[in-house]
């Protein structure tokens, strides 16, 4: 009876000497030494260690907190134009002098010189000339801003960012603010 292909032992496709040599080669390599248990506790609980003292001190970077309010330009005493910023009053910070104030479009930046507080629709007319609108806030503060750059128009009303205050990032993150 004839052999099938299939049934014959078929020669290996290295040669003995080759497979030998690459065995050799691989224990001699070997992988690499294998720390011992307590050194690789040691390395994980420093990284660890690093990972929390970077969220940490990211966590506590002080980043500057605005308040959106109403900016309505208005003739000045001392400056042509002066923007006139109105937020509720809250328990929320309010503006302090020197106040970074931006509109909404960027290009208008100014700063606190004055502030009021608990100012009602009619005070904001009678101390401003702001006309008496229902959408304003009453109790309101009042900021009176200098303009470092940019050019508004008289009368004109504009969202603006107003700087209150600074809060830690991871704050700012969670959204645990004083806004």
């Amino acid at each position: 009876m004839a052999e099938s292909i299939d049934q014959r032992e078929q020669p290996p496709i290295f040669r003995a000497q080759a497979v030998a040599h690459h065995r050799r080669g691989r224990d001699e390599k070997g992988e690499p030494p294998e720390l011992p248990a307590p050194a690789l506790r040691r390395l994980w609980v420093l990284l660890a260690a690093l990972a929390a003292a970077l969220l940490t001190g990211a966590a506590t970077v002080p980043v500057t907190v605005y308040r959106q309010g109403d900016a309505i330009a208005v003739t000045g005493v001392e400056e042509p134009v002066v923007l006139v910023v109105v937020l509720p009053m809250s328990g929320a910070a309010e503006p302090a002098e020197n106040a970074e104030v931006v509109l909404r479009e960027g290009t208008v930046r100014g700063r606190v010189v004055e502030r009021f507080s608990g100012l009602s629709r009619a005070g904001l007319t009678a101390r401003f000339g702001i006309p008496a609108a229902d959408d304003l806030p009453e109790p309101a503060v009042a900021a009176v801003v200098r303009l470092d750059g940019g050019t508004v128009r008289p009368g004109g009303r504009y969202p603006a960012w107003i700087e209150v205050g600074t809060a830690p990032l991871l704050a700012r993150l969670t959204g645990r603010t004083d806004e």
